[in-house]
């Protein structure tokens, strides 16, 4: 069930029982893991049937991330709950049963979650440490009530310009821009500046208009007034 990697500290657990359904592998496997978080603090899985080439893009993902520059990861800072950046100096582990630790932590994190639906009874429900793998940043003309946890509101009216709008998804590590199709010009900076950056976009058209009668002349207007129950 259990090995020590090539230094001799780190656990190795073998979850292949756990995951053919061995009897009793469950129990052994959570003991083991229990053991593991209880004296060294780290441990790592094997047999877990994990695409290989899966775990070379995380890992490759990971240090095009840490290789970005520091305002760009901070923006992404961890928030309430809990997912997100966590840059190198800033926590200070003192669990620890056999050293009586005072330093900071040299190394920098990001926290992710099991990924969950929008509509997910958990996140609809409030539960502490519960959420999205992704951080939102709204920009609205007022104040306004919103739906999503852990996101930044910006009031902000425009007009707007290409190189703020550049400036400011930079500032907030934005990776995909979501705006509706309000039609004229007003909101053509933050479509260039997504252009300019390589961020896609993904634009949500305006609704079908109902069906309705369509009258050219005052006359027509006049007659079409008196023909309802508006009261004129």
């Amino acid at each position: 069930m259990t090995t020590t990697g090539a230094d001799g500290r780190i656990p190795v657990l073998d979850i292949g029982p756990y995951l053919a359904g061995a009897p009793g592998a469950r129990e052994e496997l959570a003991r083991h893991v229990a053991r593991s978080c209880g004296d060294t603090g780290f441990l790592v899985f094997a047999n877990h049937g994990i695409d290989q080439r899966l775990i070379d893009g995380c890992f490759d993902a990971a240090r095009r991330f840490f290789a970005l520059p520091e305002e760009r990861k901070t923006a992404l800072t961890v928030g309430a709950l809990n997912i997100g950046y966590l840059p190198m100096g800033v926590q200070t582990i003192r669990t620890s049963r056999i050293h009586d630790n005072r330093k900071p932590n040299l190394n920098e994190s990001f926290y992710i979650v099991r990924d969950r639906a929008p509509d997910d009874p958990d996140i609809l429900a409030g539960k502490p440490f519960v959420g999205l793998n992704h951080v939102w940043m709204l920009r609205f003309a007022e104040v306004a009530a919103h739906p999503l946890r852990d996101a930044t509101l910006i009031v902000s009216r425009g007009p707007f310009t290409v190189a703020g709008d550049i400036a400011l998804m930079r500032r907030h590590a934005i990776a995909h821009v979501v705006a509706k199709n309000a039609g004229g010009q007003a909101a053509q900076a933050k479509l260039a500046a997504a252009r300019a950056l390589g961020l896609p976009v993904v634009m949500i058209d305006r609704p079908v208009l109902p069906l309705r009668r369509v009258v050219a002349t005052p006359a027509e207007v006049m007659a079409w007034l008196h023909g309802t129950d508006r009261g004129v």
